[in-house]
């Protein structure tokens, strides 16, 4: 077990198994590698991404179809070896996306554009940058979940793929 101080939630102890490794960091933090996955509520829905050795830096992250059921897009291969992907590990693939909570709560936005990408298998994780121009770095989702909203209009799948 590993113990992590934080702000949020005083210390914690986690199986060291279920720590996540970022090995290029999060955008803006690059040199911080590693991070624990702690619920913020009973459901699970919301969930923070607390830095380990860093109490005050986390990240309130979702799975981004819980707001958007249609939410896609193209991992470039680039990105496979980072998190050592395999063919196999394709089905072990969770994608998180970081929110930002606005005006007291009043507004939360998230980060369709640069969506978190992890390896079940070796718990290893990526921020990737998507391309499609209909995704956006602070894309409307209050209200909250239960009131489910569409994305925009997608472009055509040849406008945004890139050899």
């Amino acid at each position: 077990m590993k113990r992590i101080e934080t702000t949020r939630f005083g210390t914690i102890e986690i199986d060291e198994s279920n720590l996540v490794t970022f090995p290029r960091g999060l955008l803006g933090f690059s040199r911080v590698k590693e991070y624990c996955l702690v619920d913020h509520d009973k459901n699970g829905t919301l969930r923070w991404l607390q830095a380990s050795g860093i109490p005050e830096l986390a990240f309130l992250v979702a799975e981004p179809r819980v707001f958007f059921t249609d939410y896609e897009f193209v991992i470039r291969e680039d990105y496979f070896p980072i998190i050592d992907l395999k063919q196999e590990d394709h089905e072990t693939l969770v994608t998180l996306v970081i929110l930002s909570v606005h005006e007291g709560g009043k507004r939360i936005t998230a980060n369709l554009q640069a969506p978190i990408v992890f390896n079940g298998r070796n718990k290893r994780a990526v921020q990737v940058i998507c391309d499609e121009p209909h995704l956006q770095a602070q894309h409307q989702v209050y209200p909250l979940p239960g009131q489910e909203q569409s994305l925009p209009e997608r472009a055509p799948r040849e406008a945004v793929e890139h050899p």
